[in-house]
This record gives C-alpha cells, sequence and structure tokens, in this order.
C-alpha cells in the first residue's frame, strides 16, 4: 500500500492468514498518507473499512491462484459508499521444476 507521490509503502504477507484483516488495517495506519485517510481540508474521510476489504479478497484471489508475490499500486480509496479500485498491479508466477 502507498501514498503516491510519498515513496510511503507497506507490505503485508497474505499467510498466516490469522488475522489478517487487523494486520491490513494496522499497515494502513502507519502509512504518512494515513491522516489524508482520516478526512482533511472539509473533504470526507476515506472508505479505509472497503480498501481492508478489497486487499483481503484480492489477497484470497492471489493465494488461490497460487501466485508468489503480487504488488498492487495505487489503490484508490474513496469516501464511504464508493468502492476502492485497483488501479495497476504487479503479479509474480511461482517457478515450476521439471
Amino acid at each position: 500500500m502507498a501514498g503516491v507521490g510519498l515513496h510511503d509503502a507497506v507490505v503485508v504477507l497474505l499467510e498466516p492468514q490469522e488475522d489478517l484483516a487487523g494486520r491490513v488495517e494496522a499497515a494502513l495506519r502507519r502509512l504518512r498518507i494515513w491522516p489524508v485517510l482520516q478526512g482533511t481540508r472539509g473533504r470526507p474521510p476515506a472508505d479505509w473499512r472497503d480498501a481492508v476489504a478489497q486487499i483481503l479478497r484480492l489477497g484470497s484471489w492471489f493465494l488461490a491462484s497460487g501466485y508468489a508475490a503480487a504488488e498492487v499500486n495505487p489503490l484508490i480509496v474513496g469516501p464511504r459508499g464508493r468502492l476502492s479500485a485497483v488501479v495497476d498491479a504487479r503479479i509474480s508466477l511461482r517457478e515450476t521444476t521439471r
């Protein structure tokens, strides 16, 4: 997760699955852009809970698909009632042995 132009990123390992939602939320809170997600300059707060839900859904799909790694950047988070959107992603496949 990253704040565009802020060189602001965190890594969240999808396994183990225990308390993954809590770990994703904690990672969001470590971002320097976190205060902006809370609402600034008269703007409503971003629906960061929807961002957590999106990340969990994507993570489940990545794990089920057998990918080695995935990077989502950016994930655009709007105000409550508007869905978050993944704009770009890079996925690494697992190497197979012959």
